[in-house]
């Protein structure tokens, strides 16, 4: 098991996919069972290279400040049925519950598919991403990737999403 410090805390990686077993208490003590948290905002994937890419998503226990547990994912099919990697990692107040992980050791060019799961077992939106292989491939030293987009509709508080978007796509 490998793991690494990043901006939102720390993650490990699971290389031989077997889930964590859950810290067992002691005789006659019981553990509440887990809070469900919502994953509010879906997930995303961004920063594509050859053979990484980062997955991201928001997961936050209503009306609560506690850290989320989450594990995630990712898989080579959409049936879920083959784990590429998987590993666990926290959202938290200071990340305004938001977990990000670098998942590396991918194959360049190949799909795949990922999710989160916190620990009450609720899951994710599935995701899907491609890993680059023109990355792979290419002899230039850098690469732009524009990633993600953020759509606004200007300062006009009136403004609204109807007003620039077909209604029936709404």
């Amino acid at each position: 098991m490998t793991g690494f410090t990043g901006v939102f805390g720390d993650v490990q990686e699971n290389r031989h996919h077997r889930p964590a077993l859950p810290d067992r208490p002691a005789r006659g003590h019981q553990q509440p069972p887990p809070v469900p948290s919502v994953f509010a905002f879906g997930v995303a994937s961004g920063d594509p290279l050859a053979d990484r890419v980062m997955l991201w998503t928001h997961a936050k226990i209503p009306a609560s400040t506690a850290n989320v547990s989450l594990s995630w994912q990712v898989r080579s099919d959409a049936a879920f049925a083959s784990i590429v990697r998987s590993g666990c990692l926290l959202a938290t107040e200071a990340s305004s519950f938001t977990a990000k992980v670098d998942v590396t050791g991918l194959v360049p060019g190949a799909s795949y598919f990922y999710r989160f799961r916190d620990a009450a077992g609720v899951v994710s939106l599935d995701g899907y991403f491609h890993a680059d292989d023109a990355a792979a491939k290419s002899e230039a030293p850098n690469a732009i990737y524009p990633g993600d987009c953020i759509h606004e509709y200007g300062s006009d508080p009136g403004k609204t999403a109807t007003d620039t978007v077909d209604p029936a796509y709404a």
